[in-house]
């Protein structure tokens, strides 16, 4: 390398050593003959290149090497590990619908501590009005049932208990909504209750699903965050619970016709996936859905490196590596987690022209709006399969402007 490195100081004309002699006038000193003899011109610039160059390549080299590893460690923490604490939040608390209003964090107001009182228009607005969370607390006073059921069997995938809350409208013929929570999320957090209450609040029968190694579900063997990999099948597991009552404690089946699937963030991500999967599901909502797990990670990634100080170009160097080392990861635990991706599986839906709504907020700190361009441009594609129905808005609530346009626009948003 060295060599290499000081080929641009040497001089052309001495490539072969001269077979006569070289007059030498009376200002060329003794250094420069020995230049000439050697071939080399060697100016201190050069001197320092040639030393450098090797020198640059045995820290740099390492130190990239360092600083992949570093940033693989990090990513795998964050996309892949299941974090207990984020996961099992309000699980272990004795929650039931009746007190969980009162006892969970709320946008602006934090956790009420049990007091509804302390949910008022002084920590909710300007967003939204406390007023709402008032009303849910009284709806979720009615009918509730904690169930559990499996995922849908699949020779390649483990079939997991699952546990989730079971919240039926008065209506006991009601069609039925299953919703699906997001990334680290659970049933019993702040996004889906208010999803969950808007919808019984229309006159559906709700049921809120939980993905395995989350909340009220059992644990997996690899125990990692799946995606595309098995939560697909906790999806179907949960729409099979839904349509046909297996334990006789929902009020009957209902025809596939009366079972539809909402998602929140991952959630959406699933519900898309699983709307291309399920030809007998009669339509869906998803609000914020990713396009691919890759497009979250890169998002979340380069807000990871932006807090550690690392410059724009750390992370265009890094970046295609961290995430190949992250799906090695994930595949040595056998979870594949780019399988049954949104872009692969929504084309394969009958041509029954499946209503199929989209909420997107240009401003999605966490889900680029983007993501949301790109389910537009694939579904444009099959206006036989799909009747699409976006909605794009601006703006956040307390900071935070993902998932949060049911809580800012809460009456025009279903």
């Amino acid at each position: 390398m060295g060599l290499n490195c000081c080929k641009q100081c040497r001089r052309p004309e001495f490539d072969t050593l001269p077979t006569h002699d070289v007059p030498l006038n009376d200002q060329q000193d003794a250094s420069e003959k020995k230049r000439a003899l050697l071939g080399f011109d060697l100016s201190w610039p050069c001197i320092w290149f040639c030393i450098c160059c090797p020198c640059l390549a045995v820290v740099v080299v390492p130190l990239y090497y360092f600083l992949i590893q570093y940033l693989t460690n990090l990513a795998v923490d964050e996309m892949l590990v299941i974090d207990e604490v984020k996961v099992m939040r309000n699980c272990l608390d004795d929650l039931v619908p009746p007190n969980m209003t009162a006892n969970i964090w709320w946008p602006g107001c934090g956790n009420p501590e049990g007091d509804m009182a302390n949910l008022n228009d002084t920590c909710t607005l300007p967003c939204y009005q406390s007023e709402i969370l008032h009303q849910m607390d009284t709806e979720w006073q009615k009918a509730f049932k904690q169930v559990f059921y499996t995922s849908r069997v699949h020779p390649s995938i483990e079939t997991i208990q699952l546990g989730g809350w079971w919240l039926p409208a008065a209506n006991p013929n009601a069609s039925r909504i299953v919703i699906q929570h997001g990334f680290q999320a659970n049933s019993n957090q702040f996004r889906p209750q208010l999803l969950a209450y808007m919808l019984r609040s229309l006159g559906y029968s709700v049921l809120m699903n939980n993905f395995r190694d989350h909340c009220y579900s059992a644990n997996s063997t690899a125990h990692v965050y799946e995606w595309g990999h098995a939560y697909p099948y906790d999806v179907l597991g949960a729409l099979d619970y839904a349509r046909n009552d297996p334990d006789g404690i929902l009020g009957g089946r209902r025809t596939s016709d009366q079972v539809g699937l909402a998602g929140i963030s991952k959630g959406a991500f699933l519900t898309m996936i699983t709307l291309g999967m399920e030809a007998s599901l009669p339509g869906a909502w998803a609000d914020a859905p990713p396009f691919t797990a890759d497009a979250v990670f890169r998002q979340g990634a380069s807000k990871r490196f932006r807090e550690l100080g690392l410059p724009d170009f750390v992370f265009d160097i890094s970046i295609d590596t961290v995430w190949e080392n992250v799906q090695k990861a994930a595949l040595e635990k056998d979870v594949n987690l780019t399988e049954h991706s949104p872009g692969e599986m929504l084309p394969q839906g009958p041509d029954t022209a499946r209503p199929l709504s989209i909420v997107c907020n240009e401003d999605d700190n966490t889900v680029p709006i983007a993501e949301c361009d790109r389910y537009k441009e694939l579904l444009a594609s099959y206006p036989a399969k799909y009747n699409v129905s976006d909605w794009t808005v601006k703006g956040e609530c307390h900071g935070d402007s993902h998932c949060m346009d049911h809580f800012r626009q809460f009456t025009d948003y279903l």
